[in-house]
């Protein structure tokens, strides 16, 4: 759907910045090197400007960039429109600046639809998690904070997740469609209700698989696109998992530019900053600004206890799980056979979880149908009668000497 940016519309993305992603970063730095004629042009200056903004690129230059490729008449090979970035630039622009207009929209009926008449923090009800479930501020290093945290050179993803899963890898996407805003959003869209998955796999079907291969080596009649699909929903409710544990503290990345859009449109006009010390500074009731750390106002406003798992039990965030999840979920690729996939999901679907059943973002019904499809593959083994190959040779000849 195409969302058509207005200024009226958009008032809240005025102040807004939108950092540079790894990939598109690295395009237009290959561009500005590999650049050799005029570098006293505006395009080149501009390029060079964009790649030096730590904070992200304004909403006024990602306007400016949106209206050049959109009435830009000439060829993509064309000096002018390389130097803007190309087409992977007027890509990223358009679906940046796309989600965050969607964002808004989506936010303002959210709170509508949810009856906030403001959005001051209120006290909330809850039951309070315990020491190793609560959620907790991650310990980083405050020295040149305010340059290190806006690029991410301090505070760095899981060492996983940069080496195991490449850029082109399929998770990526998941990664980026059901992060930290993902979750933002679809609690401003519910705040009194719970934190939905989505499709998990029918744990028949699952049985249905798994008996196929163990008896036949293959599959042969189970549909094999299902299979994919089951990965499919395992990278999501993977990524939604990631964003809960770095939404709670428990990773060393710490979601700012996330929480501060988030802040920006729960607080609208009351908000002031965030800050990189991970605090929040707003106008309270009383007309006054008052600074919080921004995790204990994700506390008061109930986003913790918004967050939970699917049998609304298990602790929503994992301290164990993540790096194996990551590591397996890594060795998936797209033309893997159905078997090979089956096999990874399997080892997936068993990665322990300290506080809880993690299976039950994955499997509808989590650990107790998979001990139930245990039991039955089992109790089914009970019946098999193993026989040796002398054995099998007599009764085929008892067989033929009846026979005869």
């Amino acid at each position: 759907m195409l969302h058509i940016l207005t200024e009226d519309g958009n008032k809240e993305l005025k102040h807004r910045f939108f950092p540079l992603g790894d990939n598109i970063r690295k395009h237009l730095q290959a561009t500005l090197d590999g650049y050799d004629g005029d570098k006293t042009i505006e395009g080149y200056k501009r390029l060079n400007n964009i790649l030096s903004m730590d904070n992200g690129i304004a909403y006024n230059e990602m306007k400016r960039l949106k209206n050049f490729f959109d009435n830009f008449k000439g060829t993509p090979q064309s000096m002018e429109f390389i130097l803007n970035g190309g087409e992977p630039m007027r890509l990223w622009v358009n679906a940046t600046l796309n989600r965050a207009t969607k964002g808004v929209e989506d936010f303002k009926a959210a709170k509508k639809a949810a009856g906030i008449q403001n959005a001051y923090i209120k006290p909330h009800e809850k039951d309070r998690q315990t020491s190793s479930t609560k959620p907790t501020i991650s310990k980083i290093q405050t020295r040149n904070a305010a340059k290190d945290i806006r690029t991410n050179s301090l505070i760095k993803y899981e060492k996983i997740i940069r080496e195991s899963v490449d850029d082109e890898h399929p998770f990526h996407e998941y990664m980026e469609e059901y992060g930290c805003s993902y979750v933002l959003s679809q609690f401003a869209q519910d705040p009194k209700g719970k934190q939905k998955w989505g499709v998990t796999i029918d744990p028949n079907m699952y049985a249905k698989a798994l008996e196929e291969y163990t008896r036949y080596g293959e599959l042969y009649k189970f549909p094999h696109d299902r299979v994919h699909q089951w990965m499919g929903i395992i990278m999501k409710n993977s990524a939604i998992l990631y964003a809960n544990t770095q939404l709670a503290g428990h990773t060393a990345y710490c979601p700012l530019d996330e929480a501060e859009y988030f802040f920006e449109q729960w607080f609208g006009d009351n908000f002031v900053r965030i800050e990189d010390s991970l605090n929040i500074t707003f106008v309270n009731e009383n007309g006054e600004e008052e600074t919080r750390n921004f995790m204990d106002v994700f506390d008061e406003i109930g986003l913790y206890d918004w967050m939970s798992m699917p049998d609304g039990k298990s602790c929503p965030w994992t301290d164990y799980g993540i790096e194996p999840i990551f590591e397996l979920v890594s060795k998936y690729n797209q033309n893997m056979s159905a078997e090979e996939t089956l096999v990874l999901i399997n080892k997936i679907i068993d990665v322990y979880h300290s506080n809880g059943d993690l299976s039950c973002i994955f499997v509808k019904g989590g650990s107790s149908a998979l001990n139930r499809i245990t039991f039955r593959q089992n109790e089914s083994k009970k019946h098999v009668i193993h026989i040796t190959e002398n054995q099998l040779r007599d009764i085929y000849h008892k067989i033929k000497d009846k026979n005869v």
